[in-house]
């Protein structure tokens, strides 16, 4: 899973490099073009014309001099613009190698005695959980899991301060009636676009998964 991912990120970084150097050539050809015609109205400004000519020209340039500033100043905000968008991808993309270490390091064999059609079932109930939780889904939450209203109010509370959350669960032990996980929270950013750690409370809870009949109940937690 993770080279197809590499590959991306490596046309991302090719993508970024090539629109960059395309950026600055433009920024270079339209500064020199514009230094050109600078050098060009203060020989004109500084030659014998007529007082009205003079005024035109020395107004003309005063307009560029400001578009020659405020050329400088957008090349240094896309140049950072372009920094800040890689960065923010990295990111991303290195917490999605580490989604992927976790799921594969989460996956549980069959106990002995314990089928592997009914390992599958409660991978698929906690997948399915842990898709809801980062979706911030919390009616889907409601509807599939059992949970208290404290729980609930909580839940509530952290969506509406979180616009991003990264989770993921491990299954910790099964019997013949039950089965217990934790859902671990990897990543936190607030509505101001700012990373979280996230504090003991809620960096590890422990769910309940009961099973009867062979078949696995709804989420307790």
């Amino acid at each position: 899973m993770t080279r197809p991912i590499q590959v991306s990120l490596d046309d991302l970084k090719n993508a970024i490099t090539q629109y960059s150097s395309k950026y600055d050539l433009e920024f270079q050809n339209l500064g020199g073009n514009q230094a050109e015609i600078l050098k060009d109205l203060n020989e004109i400004t500084n030659s014998a014309l007529t007082p009205i000519l003079k005024e035109q020209a020395s107004q003309v340039l005063q307009t560029l001099q400001s578009n020659q500033q405020e050329l400088e100043e957008l090349k240094q905000l896309g140049g950072k613009k372009l920094q800040t968008d890689f960065e923010r991808t990295l990111l991303a993309f290195n917490q999605t190698k580490k989604s992927i270490k976790q799921e594969k390091d989460s996956t549980t064999p069959p106990p002995k005695g314990q089928p592997a059609h009914t390992v599958e079932a409660l991978n698929k109930i906690l997948d399915d959980f842990t898709t809801a939780y980062q979706n911030r889904d919390l009616l889907h939450l409601k509807l599939t899991t059992l949970m208290s209203e404290s729980r609930t109010r909580n839940l509530n509370l952290m969506f509406q301060n979180y616009r991003t959350i990264g989770a993921h669960t491990k299954v910790i032990s099964t019997s013949e009636t039950q089965a217990k996980a934790k859902v671990f929270i990897d990543k936190l950013i607030n509505q101001k676009g700012e990373s979280i750690t996230p504090n003991f409370i809620i960096r590890e809870t422990t769910i309940t998964i009961p099973k009867k009949d062979g078949k696995w109940g709804k989420i307790q937690w």
